[in-house]
């Protein structure tokens, strides 16, 4: 079977080894234009999904940092 290596370290399917453990992936082919490289071709994956572990995380970082900004206001 064939590894993807996936640099999305907040997604669901995305392992400690940074290898998509998805049973199906779904890639899409796009040609973006980007500031300093010209045209660049790139394949996005569609099953792409945040993970319960990155959502906790966030929401325990803004509960920090508005506690913390209050102190300055």
């Amino acid at each position: 079977m064939t590894k993807i290596v996936c640099p999305c370290i907040d997604c669901k399917y995305n392992s400690d080894k940074n290898i998509c453990e998805a049973k199906n992936i779904k890639l899409k082919f796009r040609n973006t234009i980007t500031m300093y490289d010209g045209r660049v071709n790139m394949w996005i994956c569609d099953k792409y999904e945040i993970s319960e572990e990155y959502e906790e995380m966030t929401k325990n970082l803004k509960e920090w940092l508005s506690k913390e900004w209050s102190k300055y206001d």
